[in-house]
């Protein structure tokens, strides 16, 4: 690894970490840093906090991005009450991301939280993690196909989204308003992301468990093969069945 960008990776490895404690490391500090970009990069666009709830989304999962970092290089070691922290505060973030999308009608965000499920079974966080994260997904869904069916104004908050953000969204001949090529391409990626990586994080769930099937049963069948070959006294071939 030697990118001169590689550096946050390089400072939390360890000369005896093993392939996968090295993979988690590299994927979790990847994601610390694309939150902790996300967060530099949407307060500054969102500073009025009175109007603009992302704003305040943002901070939470940036914070816990820097101190989850800080304790990664200065420790070296995954800790996964950090971890937990970390994805949680992303996503109570996705949530308010996705209540913002709903309302200007642009984008939904709430996917983005399989990605964190991936996250907590690739670094065996306590199950209680999952549970929540799931558990706050299935609510969240309710609520909005609740708001759909009954219309009982969880769109109609003012607070959550500034006038202008409203206004680019529905001022003009038939709204919700084209966003514009770059906020479309944007979004479409973001969502093919997801998409992707959560295939990649399962197909390698999926190829280490055939490899350890695999595994177990060669066993299996050498241990027969043994057992077979002592019944019968053949202890030359049962000597070389265990060498081999």
């Amino acid at each position: 690894m030697s990118c001169t960008w590689c550096w946050p990776i390089r400072s939390v490895l360890r000369d005896d970490d093993d392939k996968q404690t090295i993979f988690r490391k590299k994927l979790l500090v990847i994601f610390a840093c694309v939150m902790i970009i996300d967060t530099f990069y949407i307060t500054p666009v969102n500073i009025n906090f009175g109007q603009n709830l992302l704003a305040y989304a943002a901070v939470p999962q940036g914070i816990a991005a820097l101190v989850f970092m800080a304790h990664l290089m200065i420790t070296k070691r995954i800790a996964n009450i950090f971890v937990a922290i970390l994805l949680l505060a992303v996503a109570a973030g996705m949530l308010v991301y996705d209540w913002m999308g709903s309302i200007t009608m642009t984008y939904v965000a709430w996917p983005f939280i399989v990605i964190l499920l991936d996250i907590a079974l690739i670094c065996r966080l306590p199950h209680w993690v999952s549970v929540v994260l799931i558990g706050v997904v299935c609510f969240w869904i309710t609520l909005c196909q609740s708001e759909t069916a009954l219309r009982w104004g969880l769109y109609d908050v003012t607070w959550v989204v500034s006038n202008d953000i409203r206004t680019q969204s529905y001022d003009c001949e038939k709204p919700p308003c084209a966003l514009g090529l770059q906020k479309g391409v944007l979004y479409a990626a973001a969502n093919m992301a997801v998409f992707l990586f959560d295939y990649y994080f399962t197909r390698g769930f999926a190829h280490d468990l055939y490899r350890e099937q695999e595994s177990m049963q060669n066993v299996i069948n050498a241990a027969e093969w043994i057992a077979d070959c002592l019944s019968r006294f053949d202890l030359i071939s049962a000597e070389a069945a265990i060498t081999t």
